[in-house]
């Protein structure tokens, strides 16, 4: 398939752009040429499809694949505000193309303020800023999209970690942390989340793209629920240090029921937290 990737040279990009490269003709829309990605490079702002549209038309793209949202960790109101605008511009101007399928990335934060295993078809608790606007994306391009006959396959990837994620990010901090002999600065070991390797969102996202029929909302996540403290205990252990924390049952959260998309794609989570910290504590090509 010939596909358009936004987003392509971000932490989830880079991996999904690598699976795709390896079977399918990409052309990934860039900010900028400073980052290497496979595929074509097409260096251009996503709010301003005019400047690059002659050039999709001519690829002539099968599938878009949309995963661009500028300016994280900022969550602000104008900062989810203008990648609402560039997303929807997006798909106006997809709508011009050879496109009939689209696979956005949206946020497990669309569920708000929930607690337990959460199905696509679980009411959403409160929600902040950026999980609305991600949110809104959907329920506003699902419909735009269905004008002129193009899918929308909406993935909602739980909390993600791999290599060259940002530094800040759990697991990075926390190697870092304790590889230095300091305690690691964690607020809520207690907590509950579904960790997920970007490897997997990789092939989930494959999975999604070139199954026909996949369309709506899909959870991706292990379907496990695991605790904060639990997982910076891993990397104590990993990194031959003792336990930072008690064992404990764990608190409140959220994780992943992905019947959907297992029974849809066949597609299931297949990198163990365990060896996912395990690779990342020995390479040490754990951030950016």
């Amino acid at each position: 398939m010939r596909i358009l990737v936004t987003g392509g040279s971000g932490f989830v990009g880079r991996a999904i752009c690598r699976l795709l490269a390896s079977r399918h003709d990409l052309l990934v829309l860039t900010r900028s040429d400073g980052v290497a990605v496979p595929g074509t490079r097409l260096v251009g702002d996503l709010g301003r499809p005019a400047a690059w549209r002659d050039e999709v038309i001519r690829f002539a793209p099968d599938c878009c694949v949309h995963l661009a949202w500028e300016g994280l960790p900022d969550y602000s109101f104008a900062t989810s505000h203008r990648n609402f605008e560039a997303g929807l511009a997006l798909f106006d101007m997809l709508r011009g193309t050879s496109c009939r399928k689209v696979v956005g990335m949206g946020s497990c934060w669309e569920y708000g303020d929930v607690a337990g295993s959460v199905s696509e078809g679980t009411a959403p608790g409160r929600q902040g800023l950026f999980a609305a606007f991600k949110s809104a994306t959907y329920a506003v391009g699902r419909p735009l999209l269905a004008e002129n006959g193009i899918g929308l396959a909406w993935l909602r990837p739980f909390f993600i970690y791999g290599p060259g994620q940002r530094a800040t990010s759990l697991i990075p901090s926390c190697i870092e942390e304790v590889a230095a002999g300091r305690p690691p600065a964690v607020r809520t070991p207690e907590a509950i989340n579904d960790f997920i390797h970007v490897d997997d969102v990789a092939t989930a996202t494959a999975a999604v793209l070139e199954t026909e029929r996949a369309e709506g909302i899909y959870n991706v996540g292990s379907g496990r629920p695991t605790r904060v403290g639990d997982v910076v205990n891993l990397v104590c252990r990993h990194l031959g240090r003792p336990a930072a924390f008690p064992a404990g049952d764990g608190g409140k959260g959220f994780w992943a029921d992905t019947a959907r998309i297992v029974g849809d794609t066949g597609w299931s989570a297949r990198v163990s937290l365990e060896s996912g910290v395990a690779a990342l504590v020995q390479t040490g090509k754990t951030s950016v």
